[in-house]
């Protein structure tokens, strides 16, 4: 494995890295995720790191976004009110993946993330070996 300075990790259950990684400057490895509800926030969610064989993490793969949306009847909305639009900042995680861990990487993120229904786009990359 190759790592790049300003590198952190976070993760109560172990991290593994494969042959032939590449972690780039400054990525996070963190699954010590918590509920943004404050109430919520004493339930800890630990989950193991795997970063499998050559996978290649580029450095600071996060954006800042303006997230939009408008919480349904019957939800429970962290932030906003139902049937009102809303418009918050946001982070955009963004990884390159395998094709055929299309499945289980949005299976994971599912898992982790605190949102009822949290945005994820797939985009092909065509002509790069993935």
């Amino acid at each position: 494995a190759w790592q790049k300075a300003g590198c952190n990790s976070i993760c109560k259950r172990g991290i593994t890295i494969d042959d032939g990684a590449l972690i780039g400057h400054n990525a996070v490895l963190a699954t010590l995720n918590h509920n943004p509800a404050p109430e919520k926030r004493d339930k800890l969610r630990p989950a193991p790191i795997h970063i499998g064989t050559k996978v290649w993490l580029g450095a600071n793969v996060y954006s800042p976004v303006i997230g939009t949306w408008r919480p349904l009847t019957g939800t429970h909305p962290y932030i906003g009110e139902q049937g009102t639009v809303s418009r918050e900042p946001e982070l955009k995680v963004e990884v390159t993946i395998r094709a055929e861990k299309l499945e289980e990487t949005v299976a994971m993120i599912k898992a982790v993330h605190p949102y009822e229904e949290p945005v994820i786009n797939a985009i092909p990359l065509v002509g790069i070996g993935l």
